[in-house]
């Protein structure tokens, strides 16, 4: 028998303890100490711990034809779809890892009886059959014992030894939810590159000496207040390349290489679990955890979701800061409110925002065409100058509904 190898190290205490079982046409390690229920057609295991729960399943084979999508929807449809009412085609993921054809997919279940929770399910295909797994739970407090016994599947059928190239594969059982692959290229999953916006707490505010930045700009924001709750962004490439942040001037022509970018590094995923790096601050280690397809969780408490593309975006009307204490500044100093207006033709006035905002008189007020692509807002103005901002939609808002957006990480609102 085959044992899929290259699963973390982190699970091998669970392996060595765990008894190997048979099942259909598997070999497993049932999680330790976890409750067992049998069925005709399956075999599940459970575990809870206060509102926490985590339920792992394995269904029994079923013959087919040809290991492809479709068997994985059939399988889902029979248990996932029915069993609780809905009618959800899941982002589904295929690979090839020792002898099995893999595919996964999940999504999140709301019941009276068990609240919100996330299904994952990941089906095994081998010689005309294939057979399933589940890991249905509410949080990560058993992700390491569920993700061990996904890993511990192996084939019956198979008695060969892994070759060298083989044997640093990821485990079989890498479902794409919570315990996804890990790819050989350490290169980005395609649920993961995109950027990605939340809300974090601990921010710079302004503070009494520091309201007045514009005649005050070295200390501008310098009050710090762990309670303030900031926009965060992070960006993912499909490369395996990352930023802890949103590039200021945006994602076109972006320049890792720039030291004023000193917040670029890149990243790994393992399992379900992304850990980024950065080039320039080694100490500096984000690790988040994936929940495809649309959620991310750092620090095991901030959620973050993937901004939605804003590629050939018209705005129409005149925009002006979201920020109440700017608001309020210029106020006080009896000074108009800087704006920047958008029409559907693509045109543009800037009054002034771009410069107030970017902290430097040099970039004074103007005019010229405008085009949003690939998160950048790129202002061609009529006197010869281009200037390229960040830009993104508030949280995962769609685009062409949404009222609030940011130019440079700063927020900005329809003018009523």
């Amino acid at each position: 028998m085959k044992k899929i190898l290259g699963f973390l190290t982190v699970f091998l205490a669970v392996h060595v303890c765990a008894q190997t079982e048979t099942y259909d046409i598997v070999s497993f390690n049932a999680p330790p100490s976890w409750k067992r229920d049998t069925s005709d057609g399956s075999i599940s295991f459970t575990a809870s711990k206060g509102n926490v729960f985590c339920v792992a399943g394995l269904y029994r084979s079923r013959a087919i034809k040809s290991a492809d999508e479709s068997e994985f929807l059939t399988e889902w449809n029979e248990l996932v779809n029915i069993p609780y009412g809905i009618h959800i085609t899941p982002l589904v993921k295929r690979s090839q890892q020792e002898g099995w054809v893999v595919f996964s997919g999940s999504t999140d279940v709301s019941t009276k009886q068990s609240g919100t929770f996330t299904i994952k399910l990941v089906s095994f295909a081998e010689g005309g059959k294939i057979i399933s797994a589940s890991i249905n739970s509410n949080g990560d407090l058993f992700s390491n014992e569920s993700a061990a016994f996904l890993s511990s599947i192996a084939s019956l059928n198979r008695n060969n030894v892994p070759d060298k190239e083989n044997a640093n594969r990821p485990a079989v059982a890498a479902n794409a939810p919570k315990a996804g692959e890990v790819h050989e290229t350490n290169a980005a999953e395609p649920g993961i590159s995109g950027v990605w916006v939340g809300f974090e707490s601990g921010n710079y505010i302004f503070g009494i000496t520091s309201y007045d930045y514009i005649n005050n700009r070295n200390n501008y924001g310098s009050t710090y207040s762990s309670k303030a709750l900031a926009m965060k962004w992070r960006v993912f490439w499909t490369d395996g390349k990352y930023y802890d942040g949103m590039p200021h001037q945006g994602l076109i022509d972006f320049n890792r290489a720039d030291r004023s970018n000193d917040y670029a590094g890149y990243y790994t995923t393992e399992q379900n679990v992304v850990t980024a790096r950065l080039d320039h601050y080694s100490s500096a280690v984000r690790t988040f955890v994936f929940y495809p397809p649309c959620k991310l969780k750092y620090l095991d408490k901030y959620e973050y979701v993937k901004c939605q593309p804003v590629d050939g975006l018209k705005l129409n009307g005149t925009y002006v800061s979201a920020d109440m204490a700017s608001i309020s500044y210029y106020i006080s100093l009896n000074k108009p409110n800087p704006s920047i207006s958008f029409t559907t033709d693509g045109l543009f006035t800037d009054d002034n925002y771009i410069g107030e905002y970017s902290r430097d008189t040099q970039l004074g007020p103007g005019a010229g065409i405008y085009e949003i692509k690939n998160f950048t807002l790129i202002l061609k103005y009529t006197d010869g100058r281009t200037i390229q901002r960040s830009f993104t939609p508030f949280l995962n808002e769609t685009p062409s509904g949404c009222k609030v957006f940011y130019i440079g990480s700063r927020d900005i609102k329809l003018k009523p």
